[in-house]
């Protein structure tokens, strides 16, 4: 350890040195052009890199970390090429945890944890149908019925059994497996002192995942398939007193599983030990450059999905494999909003900004920013949202089911009388447990949410939950307020229509009913991500992972706003590029919504919604005029590359985009047009643009992208550190500290 502490100690003594001299600092002179080295900013970096590899992460508070964090913005971009590392094997120092999809991945403090973050309310109500259920403990198995006893001659304390059925409702396995050891001693007190108060035992039950009989209450022990198929037939709700009766999955008798969400043979092992998952991703072919001679335009649909850097973030922090087709760019970037001051051309209901500025990763080539901000909502129109629930068995964990539900309570908060709230479910069948009930009946819809716990279980039927939620929000529709459908999933489905093709046709449909989409994935060992964005992208849709309720609060209570009410509908953008000034072009991101030149003007053609509030960022990387090529285009006998528009502009950028719930009312969409001058190009990007670089850069590198230049790790922290100094933001700052991680845990 104190070789440990004296290599802090030189790192901070050869940047008191460097100071003293005026270097590194920022009081002398920087270099002319950006990506010029600086052997200052590479001794500095090496102490960094030297006391990461000797402490851990959890070794090394913030206030502790050398001080190459805080280089400005613009001594990063000058000496970019001075912050670089080696590193190509992510997560290769990494102790990942095991990720089993049917059983908790988490330890006893982190369930806990989870448990304490959850919504006060919804807690509540799951507490007081837990406590209904013992009252009925004959219905219950013999180790409920003993818990039962235990509380009627107060034989234990009230809070040793709050927290047990807190923990094994929310399937907190390890939890509530800990909590029952205490509760097993004062059993086994209580038959020994007063033997007559407590039931016969019972034939110990067998359980085909392995656990413990005394599990079955509220982990995961058991997967019974909910009897939904007559609600279904009949189309009429589940009421919450049926939904809140003793569930099947407490029944005594062995697991009932033939039409349960069971391991595959290649999703883990009988024991629950894990292999190799089944997350699912589309393949991505990264967008090359174009020449503006063959190409001049470049067309694609905007994109407001965060799952991708939500999802990233995750596999870091657990030391997880990164599949390189689960970093999408697009996503990292707009999983910030910026703090764009943009132009407004007519009665837009945004604002676009735009920048011409370096790239740090090729200091040949250039970048533009686009930026545009949708307008904040004045007022708060009313809804009408469809909640719908995966209770499936792949949903029984406490980072899945439970944390759904969490996230759809504290949603409700902001929500009041004018807006109606539906709630239903699926699982192998489907059921209605609430329909078109005012949200000032919160502790009714509370109760609703919490009964669906103890009724999970059984195959992923998603197709079917899926049509009838948009059944439900057509028959309860608002006209000019805002109809939604959210849905909380892994996207493992498996019964009925599964294939991209039929879940695309089904949210189509329900986009030209006027009706939005929000889905929200949680997850990882069996994530269908390539589902779950088919369905964002074609049913007005937007994605987020949620992998905590700090995720679900920023989705759905902080930038509520942005995720559930839709400012503009159908938003796409085309770039001309004047080549006389850019000779090629890339768009970095974005490769699943890139769209034909001719689609633009067709209003025919989908494209992505922006929501209130909410910005969406994209970069294209530019080859400039005279420059070396990076396409093989040949030389064509009838082009021409003499510009017929104002030679000052490097490029016009054109949004169309429609009024919101024009899949119903079919309205026109309105162009806006907006040129980027040359003369405008800055040399040092602002911290908008900065931070957009950095995600890039770091996205680039992960995915070992055959455009990635000079781009590494450490300069992207660097970037990242540098504008969360300049700004004070933990997004930036968290972003940063992430990188970090990553860069300890690779070589």
């Amino acid at each position: 350890m104190k070789e440990h502490w004296n290599r802090i100690w030189t790192g901070f003594l050869v940047i008191v040195l460097l100071s003293a001299c005026g270097k590194g600092t920022g009081q002398a002179p920087l270099p002319a052009s950006p990506g010029a080295g600086s052997t200052d900013a590479q001794q500095t970096e090496a102490a960094a890199a030297a006391t990461d590899d000797q402490l851990s992460d959890d070794q090394l508070s913030d206030d502790q970390l050398p001080a190459e964090t805080q280089h400005s913005l613009e001594e990063v971009f000058r000496n970019h090429d001075s912050f670089t590392d080696t590193l190509s094997k992510w997560n290769s120092k990494a102790d990942p945890k095991r990720r089993s999809a049917w059983r908790s991945n988490l330890t006893l403090e982190e369930e806990q944890s989870v448990i304490d973050s959850m919504n006060a309310a919804f807690l509540g109500s799951v507490l007081d149908l837990a406590y209904e259920r013992l009252d009925n403990a004959e219905d219950l198995d013999y180790e409920s019925r003993c818990l039962a006893v235990l509380l009627q001659h107060e034989m234990i304390s009230r809070e040793t059994v709050d927290r047990y059925l807190l923990a094994s409702s929310l399937y907190a396995d390890n939890l509530a497996e800990e909590l029952w050891e205490e509760i097993d001693q004062a059993i086994e007190k209580g038959k020994k002192d007063n033997p007559d108060l407590f039931p016969e035992p019972e034939q110990d039950m067998y359980y085909e995942d392995g656990m413990d009989a005394a599990m079955a209450y509220g982990a995961v022990a058991e997967e019974d398939v909910m009897d939904t198929e007559q609600a279904v037939a009949s189309e009429t709700p589940v009421s919450n007193d049926v939904m809140s009766e003793a569930p099947e999955r407490t029944q005594n008798k062995t697991a009932d599983t033939s039409q349960s969400d069971v391991p595959e043979e290649q999703t883990a092992d009988p024991d629950g030990t894990p292999v190799p998952n089944t997350a699912e991703y589309n393949t991505i072919r990264e967008n090359p450059f174009k020449s503006t001679a063959s190409s001049p335009l470049s067309t694609f649909s905007i994109d407001v999905d965060t799952a991708g850097y939500t999802k990233l973030k995750y596999d870091i922090l657990d030391g997880f494999q990164i599949e390189k087709d689960e970093v999408k760019i697009e996503e990292l970037i707009n999983y910030f909003n910026y703090d764009y001051n943009g132009d407004r051309v007519g009665e837009e209901p945004f604002t676009v900004s735009t920048e011409y500025t370096c790239c740090p990763w090729n200091p040949e080539h250039r970048l533009v920013r686009i930026g545009i901000r949708a307008d904040d909502r004045q007022e708060k129109p009313a809804t009408n949202f469809v909640l719908v629930t995966d209770i499936s068995g792949s949903m029984m964990l406490i980072n899945k089911l439970p944390l759904a539900l969490s996230a759809y309570a504290d949603m409700l908060d902001g929500f009041d009388e004018e807006d109606t709230i539906s709630l239903m479910y699926y699982a192998s069948g489907q059921g209605i447990v609430l329909e078109n009930t005012s949200c000032d009946k919160k502790d009714e819809i509370y109760r609703g949410l919490a009964a669906l716990l103890f009724n999970a279980g059984g195959g992923t039927h998603g197709s079917l939950g899926l049509q009838t939620a948009y059944e439900m929000a057509e028959k309860s529709y608002i006209e000019n307020g805002v109809n939604r459908v959210l849905i909380a999933t892994d996207g493992d489905f498996n019964i009925g229509a599964t294939s991209e093709g039929a879940l695309k046709d089904i949210v189509e449909s329900g986009r030209q009913k006027g009706v939005y989409l929000t889905i929200l994935g949680y997850g990882s060992e069996n994530l269908k991500d390539n589902k779950m964005e088919v369905m964002a992208e074609n049913g007005n849709g937007n994605y987020h992972y949620i992998g905590d309720m700090t995720d679900a609060e920023k989705a759905l209570v902080q930038e509520s706003a942005s995720t559930l009410i839709p400012m503009a509908d159908d938003v796409k953008i085309q770039v001309e590029f004047n080549p006389a000034l850019v000779q090629e072009y890339r768009l970095i991101g974005y490769e699943s919504r890139i769209l034909n030149a001719e689609d633009f003007t067709n209003d025919k053609v989908d494209a992505g919604d922006v929501g209130a509030g909410k910005t969406v960022t994209a970069l294209y990387e530019l080859v400039a005029a005279g420059e070396k090529h990076e396409t093989d285009v040949p030389d064509l006998k009838y082009s021409s590359t003499e510009s017929t528009g104002d030679a000052s502009e490097l490029c016009t950028v054109s949004i169309r985009y429609k009024e919101i719930n024009s899949g119903k009312t079919g309205s026109e969409s309105k162009l806006v047009e907006k040129p980027v001058l040359a003369a405008d190009y800055h040399e040092i990007p602002d911290d908008n643009t900065a931070l957009a670089i950095s995600l890039a850069e770091a996205g680039m590198v992960i995915r070992d992208s055959e455009y990635k230049g000079s781009a590494t790790l450490t300069s992207a922290r660097a970037i990242a550190g540098a504008v969360a100094a300049d700004t004070g933001s933990d997004l930036a700052r968290s972003w940063a500290d992430l990188l970090r991680t990553l860069i300890g845990q690779s070589e």
